[in-house]
């Protein structure tokens, strides 16, 4: 609960004292599925290889005796590109399972990185095995990103103060 919940609110505030309010969207939202939990190693290892900096959010989490999420995995980029897959285990009055949503926010306003992003629905189809529920692609305007400036400090800040 702490990486997460500390995030909303601080979009919240941040859109709630602000005239206009920004949106922030990610470039990239992938919604999906597997038949078995995606290994964090492989995640990683992808990551690495495009130079982000990734950090095993849950893990540390549980190391510490708590969860929130079956898995979350941030990290970014020189560019500060922020990448994120989280795991949110649905209820069983919904079938239980796990739900997946994998997001690549870059600073507004948003330029594509088409590579990564096809790169990362390769990821989750043909290197995890996942099947795909739904991909979006989003655009964000330059008002977005003082939203964004914040949200990027405060994910950097949690995963240094976490390792």
């Amino acid at each position: 609960m702490k990486g997460i919940y500390p995030a909303l609110i601080l979009v919240v505030a941040l859109a709630a004292c602000r005239e206009k309010s920004a949106v922030l969207a990610p470039d990239l939202s992938v919604d999906f599925g597997c038949a078995t939990n995606p290994r964090t190693a492989i995640i990683s290892s992808f990551l690495s290889a495009r130079g982000f900096t990734s950090f095993d959010e849950e893990q540390a989490r549980r190391k510490k005796g708590k969860t929130f999420f079956a898995l979350q995995l941030d990290a970014y980029d020189r560019r500060r590109e922020m990448f994120e897959i989280i795991g949110l285990k649905k209820p069983e009055s919904y079938g239980s399972g796990i739900d997946y949503r994998l997001t690549i926010t870059s600073p507004p306003p948003t330029s594509h990185d088409r590579a990564l992003e096809d790169a990362a629905v390769r990821l989750v189809r043909d290197t995890l095995r996942c099947q795909l529920h739904a991909v979006g692609r989003f655009e964000n305007g330059a008002d977005s990103l003082d939203l964004f400036n914040a949200v990027f400090e405060d994910e950097q800040r949690r995963m240094s103060g976490a390792k």
